[in-house]
């Protein structure tokens, strides 16, 4: 059985609302451009997203 925490930082960090996260990573994805290439690695950053 697998426990799902909740989340430790929603409203400090990203927004609490689940809908209103949704809506921002949309925006944020929408604006992104495409990659000319395939990656093949990511550095994914841990903090907020506002920084």
């Amino acid at each position: 059985m697998h426990a799902i925490r909740p989340p430790a930082c929603a409203g400090l960090f990203y927004p609490a609302d689940p809908r209103e996260l949704a809506q921002d990573v949309q925006c944020l994805l929408a604006d992104a451009p495409q990659p000319v290439l395939t990656p093949k690695a990511l550095i994914v950053p841990h903090a907020g997203y506002i920084y």
